[in-house]
Formats: C-alpha cells, sequence, structure tokens
C-alpha cells in the first residue's frame, strides 16, 4: 500500500482491520474482521490513506447517486446545466472533514464487528454486547460542529449498514447515533431525530443536495415500505407514517424558504412510487387493510392512522398548490427560473399520477367529490 506521494507503507494488523471497517462503512467491502479493533492513535501516513479512500469513495457516491446526470439547476436565481465534475457548479461545495468522522469510523471499529449477525452468534453472553452498547449510546454528536463532508460519510454508513446484519434494536441505535452527526441521514431516516433539513440548504452543501436525489428517494420509499408490510402495532405504524409525514413536509418547506423548490423533484418522486407500490389496488383497499391493522383499538386510532397516511401522500396537494403559485412568476421576477424549472418537474414527475394520489387521500379522508 502506497502513501501520498508514492511511498509504501507498511500497516499493523490493528491498522488493516480498522481499514476494513473504513471500507464497509463506505460501501467498499462487506467484510468486517471477526474481531473489535481499538486503534488508540492514528499514523500521518495511516492518515493519508484515510482521506484518500473517504474522498474517493464520497465523490463516487456523489457521482452514482445523481451527480453523473447532466441536469439545470440554479446559480443565484439563474439556470445552468452541467453535471457534478463541472468546476462552474461546484464553486460553493465545501467537502470538509471534522474529527467526528475519525470519532464514528474508530468507534464503528471499536462495535461493529462485536454487533453484525456472525459475531453475535458465536457470542456465549450477552455480557459483551451490553458493554459494546453503552459505548454506541456514549457517541453523539452535535450537527453544528461537524461538516459536509461528514454529513455525506455518515449517509454512506447509514446506506450500508444493512451489509451488516444487525438487530433492529443496535440498527436503530446506531442511526440515532448518525442522525446527530448528518443532517443527511436524519433526512433519509425520519425516525433518527437529528437537524433539520434547513443545513441542507446552505450554500455549502446545497450542490450535495442536487447530487443524492436518488438516495433521498430510495431512502423514503424504502421506510414507506417497511411501514406498510410492518407487523407492527397501529400505534407503531402511526409514529412511522407520521414521521415521514412531518420529514417530507418540513424538507419542502426549507426547499421553499430556500427558494430552491426545484430539489423537491425527490418528494414528487417518492410520492408517485409510494402510490404505485403500497397503494397500487387504490384508496378503498388502501382504507380498509388500515381499519383492520393488528391491535386497532377504537374508531379514534383508525382516524389518526389516517390522517398519518394523508400527511405523506397529501403533500401532493401542497406541490401542485405551490405550483400553481410558482406560474404566477413572469420573466425577470425574483423566482422566475426556479419557477419554470419548477412547473416543469412537476409536469413530468407528479401530474401523470396526481389521480392516483388524490384518490387515496379522498378515500382516506372519507371526503366526497
Amino acid at each position: 500500500m502506497q502513501a501520498l506521494g508514492g511511498r509504501p507503507i507498511q500497516l499493523t494488523y490493528p491498522e488493516g482491520c480498522a481499514l476494513q471497517v473504513l471500507d464497509a462503512l463506505l460501501g467498499l467491502s462487506r467484510v468486517l474482521p471477526r474481531e473489535p479493533v481499538d486503534l488508540r492513535t492514528i499514523r500521518p501516513a495511516l492518515a493519508d490513506v484515510v482521506q484518500r479512500r473517504l474522498a474517493a469513495a464520497i465523490l463516487r457516491y456523489l457521482t452514482q447517486r445523481g451527480g453523473y446526470r447532466e441536469r439545470a439547476v440554479l446559480r443565484d436565481g439563474r439556470r445552468a446545466r452541467g453535471r457534478l465534475w463541472d468546476s462552474a457548479l461546484n464553486e460553493n461545495l465545501r467537502l470538509r472533514f471534522t474529527p467526528a468522522t475519525s470519532r464514528l469510523w474508530r468507534t464503528a471499529a471499536r462495535t461493529l464487528p462485536a454487533l453484525s449477525a456472525r459475531a453475535l452468534a458465536q457470542q456465549e453472553a450477552s455480557t459483551g454486547t451490553a458493554e459494546v452498547r453503552k459505548i454506541l449510546r456514549a457517541l453523539t454528536f452535535d450537527s453544528g460542529t461537524t461538516d459536509v463532508g461528514d454529513w455525506v460519510f455518515a449517509a454512506l454508513a447509514f446506506e450500508s449498514l444493512e451489509r451488516f446484519q444487525l438487530v433492529p434494536e443496535d440498527r436503530d441505535l446506531l442511526v440515532a447515533r448518525l442522525g446527530t452527526m448528518s443532517p443527511l441521514v436524519a433526512l433519509m431516516a425520519p425516525d433518527a431525530g437529528g437537524a433539520g433539513p434547513e443545513w441542507l440548504f446552505e450554500p455549502r452543501s446545497m450542490r450535495v443536495l442536487e447530487c443524492v436525489e436518488d438516495s433521498l428517494a430510495d431512502a423514503w420509499c424504502a421506510y414507506a415500505r417497511q411501514t406498510w408490510t410492518s407487523r407492527g402495532s397501529a400505534a407503531s405504524v402511526l409514529v412511522r407514517w407520521n414521521a415521514l409525514g412531518r420529514t417530507l413536509a418540513r424538507y419542502v418547506e426549507a426547499a421553499d424558504a430556500a427558494r430552491r423548490m426545484d430539489l423537491t423533484r425527490a418528494v414528487m418522486r417518492t410520492l408517485v412510487r409510494i402510490a404505485r407500490e403500497n397503494f397500487s389496488e387504490g384508496g378503498e383497499a388502501a382504507r380498509m387493510r388500515l381499519a383492520n391493522w393488528r391491535d386497532m383499538r377504537n374508531l379514534r386510532e383508525r382516524d389518526a392512522l389516517h390522517a398519518a397516511v394523508i400527511s405523506v401522500v397529501g403533500l401532493a396537494g401542497s406541490l401542485m398548490r405551490r405550483r400553481d403559485e410558482l406560474a404566477q412568476e413572469r420573466y425577470g421576477d425574483t423566482r422566475h427560473e426556479e419557477a419554470q424549472l419548477y412547473l416543469r418537474f412537476v409536469s413530468e414527475e407528479l401530474s401523470p399520477d396526481r389521480g392516483a394520489l388524490d384518490g387515496i387521500v379522498r378515500a382516506l379522508s372519507s371526503t366526497v367529490g
């Protein structure tokens, strides 16, 4: 292995195992070391290797998740076209890292091997696992002190979690910790907590949002699919639908406040996919299924569950109303260029399925007409 400058370096066994964990977090490998790794110090040569892997993996992620497409974006209120590698569009992009990235990686090296399904199967007692969970509970971050590079790294780790075969309790604990580190993870995992999407509409990070529309839509649709197919109680499903509805609505509000409604295309695609995948049999079938959900106790709980689902699919109506408002923007107005992009995306992404989405809302709200 070579460090920066082409100088060969030789890693110690713990360093090699720690790099295995890093590769797993970055989605580059499915292999975890069998034993936890406690890396107390990081040599400069190892730090060089880590920095190169982080940079390469993050640029690959941004490219594959949408940056490879030529698309129209806004710069100072005017439309521009390009891909991730067009430097004119990246003037404000700052992929900076703080010590939070190193802390997450080193804590993962200490905990993930013990929490993976294979490692758990080899343990004779649960005391080791309890100690590992204690370490994870102590892993807290403040989004105000992390930066964009940390946020994307945490998102890569979030998308890689399924490879680790964690039990749900451990996975939820780790997702919550990632949410405190990264507003991007907090956006992709509606029940993770953490900072709101407003953080992502800053100049330093908005380029990331332009490149990860696929990841946002995939994460939201997976969350909706897991909720719809869940065998959990009506109360637990209610919490999840409400969390998704709040997340999507807050994202749209942040985009509107930032005058970047063109970045709501991921929300549109999510709503359409939910209608086609989860509610493909129509609103009446959805109403009957929700009314007969396990542990449903009374009409009040049924109505609350209906309202929670409407908070998600009903967002289509809000997006359509915003389209009508932005359609009033004329050439030379402040939001004209943004409005033109938004109107086009609504027409392409949302309008073809508006009838199906409105039908679900009518069925769940018992609205006539």
